[in-house]
């Protein structure tokens, strides 16, 4: 994690901003948003309160707001080594965590809670290193969100959030034919659309 409190807590804030000024979190479908738990560097983009030990880290910035109407979901790796979600709730921090700092759901959780996964949600923020502006990504190689992205990516709206000096130029992300680009990159002084053309269909598209 960064050193400044404020660090994920700015990218949070604008990535909500931008969905509540295209009124994307105002539809009651859109009401959720599947997060992720930050593994080394990646910026935490969890709200306030859920996030154990690692919000003593980021809740030092100003408060983020839509976030009482919105559910907030976290992905589980199934055996398939496909994603599916579950939702955020304050019992998270305090579950085990495995070697990379990711939350263990206790067996009854599991077999209770995702007995039937929760619907694939519309927003997706996808975990990153790094990102180019073409909107590839870089991570630590497991594939698991290109995966879901490849069968998904036309049925959910994918922004990636990072520091600004981590926007790369075309190319210098290695790209593989199974990676899959994000719609949106949000950083702490801009919004970046790789395929604005493509951002705006799928806007158009929820809110019709």
């Amino acid at each position: 994690m960064r050193e400044a409190g404020h660090w994920g807590r700015v990218h949070l804030q604008r990535t909500l901003n931008f969905l509540s000024d295209r009124q994307i979190t105002s539809k009651t479908s859109a009401r959720t948003i599947a997060s992720y738990w930050p593994i080394g560097s990646e910026l935490c983009l969890l709200p306030r309160g859920m996030s154990g030990d690692t919000a003593q880290n980021i809740n030092s910035g100003n408060p983020v707001t839509h976030e009482g109407t919105i559910s907030w979901q976290l992905p589980l790796t199934l055996p398939s080594k496909e994603l599916c979600w579950f939702e955020l709730s304050p019992e998270v921090a305090g579950w085990p965590r495995d070697r990379f700092g990711l939350p263990l759901p206790p067996a009854g959780v599991v077999a209770g809670r995702f007995a039937e996964h929760l619907p694939t949600p519309w927003i997706v923020l996808v975990p990153c290193l790094a990102v180019d502006n073409e909107g590839y990504r870089l991570g630590y190689g497991g594939g698991f969100y290109d995966r879901f992205l490849a069968q998904n990516e036309k049925n959910c709206l994918t922004i990636a959030c990072v520091p600004d000096e981590l926007i790369m130029a075309s190319g210098e992300i290695p790209v593989e034919r199974h990676d899959r680009p994000v719609d949106l990159i949000v950083s702490e002084r801009r919004l970046v659309e790789p395929r604005g053309d493509e951002l705006l269909a799928k806007i158009n598209l929820f809110n019709c």
